[in-house]
């Protein structure tokens, strides 16, 4: 396969980065600052938005969802190369942290760019799930609208994942504009259904479902880093309370739509509420070839019902009952 001879031809140099990635609405904010909380991590916030990314990048990036791969690398490489020199620019940034030894990357819209990030700068990858009833309600309560043509308008994109989509993508552009679930689950679709192949071909890919840690963070985040190879310490401990606890807001609010700081537990049931039946019933139709990949039926159906919380470590007990 393509993506495998990059990866043979090209010798890797150790570097202490994480790109944390996956669909827009999926968590990636929550893993990227939890992960950041780390005493010498340094926060890189989303240099392929084409909306208020980084400076360095926004002649380069046209799309959401930019593809980049060493056929079209040159406009980004520059920019990215900059990107990392400067590092995390917020002043909030450098008196927390000593000093910085490695980087973490939160970007949704470099999904489709993994292999590159890790072909090129050694980004082990941290790819956040969510079930699509949860993320797709997510998009209709903000009403986020997706133009499919920031895909169909790449390529180089369509030639190596999304090919098969094309027809699809076309249909819901000829649809009703203002359909965010056939727009959203369509790209729901096309970005996991592309992860589950791209698992197999980058090393090393950590996935996470955002269920998982929201029903135990404490748990889910320690086995995050625990893959990662990343020590954690009180930072990362007061991080996992602060944006996780009970007494956080149950959902975020519309503006900004961007807290962090939730009831992670019950924002799990939020899609409840914000949908009809019959729009569970169509989204859970539109997307259940890849949703089968992700979850069981009883998980789509109560996520919490499905599991009972993992037995805490006793040490983290402690913490959290200090």
């Amino acid at each position: 396969m393509l993506f495998k001879r990059w990866f043979e031809s090209c010798p890797q140099t150790p570097e202490n980065r994480v790109l944390v990635t996956g669909s827009h609405r999926s968590g990636t904010t929550w893993v990227g600052t939890i992960l950041a909380a780390h005493e010498e991590a340094e926060f890189i916030h989303e240099p392929l938005n084409p909306t208020d990314g980084h400076p360095l990048m926004r002649k380069a990036v046209r799309h959401n969802y930019s593809y980049i791969c060493p056929r079209n690398e040159r406009p980004f490489l520059e920019g990215f190369r900059g990107v990392l020199k400067a590092g995390c620019q917020a002043e909030e940034c450098w008196k927390a942290h000593v000093r910085h030894s490695w980087s973490v990357i939160k970007d949704p819209f470099a999904l489709f760019s993994v292999p590159w990030f890790a072909l090129r700068f050694n980004c082990r990858s941290v790819i956040t799930v969510r079930q699509p009833v949860s993320l797709i309600s997510s998009l209709k309560r903000l009403q986020w609208h997706f133009d499919h043509r920031h895909l169909l308008e790449q390529p180089l994109l369509m030639r190596d994942w999304l090919g098969p989509y094309r027809a699809e993508m076309k249909a819901v552009i000829g649809g009703p504009a203002d359909d965010v679930i056939a727009q959203g689950c369509l790209l729901w679709r096309m970005i996991y259904g592309v992860v589950a192949r791209m698992k197999d071909v980058v090393p090393p890919t950590v996935i996470v479902r955002h269920e998982d840690l929201s029903l135990d963070p404490w748990a889910g985040f320690y086995d995050l880093h625990d893959k990662l190879g990343v020590s954690t310490g009180a930072p990362t401990d007061k991080a996992i309370e602060f944006f996780s606890n009970s007494l956080n807001p149950k959902e975020a609010s519309v503006e900004p739509p961007h807290t962090v700081a939730l009831d992670s537990r019950a924002n799990l049931d939020n899609w409840k509420h914000r949908l009809s039946e019959a729009e569970v019933d169509r989204i859970r139709r539109l997307t259940a070839d890849v949703a089968s990949l992700y979850y069981t039926e009883a998980e789509l159906d109560d996520f919490a019902a499905a599991h009972q919380p993992r037995r805490l470590p006793f040490a983290v007990s402690q913490k959290r009952a200090a």
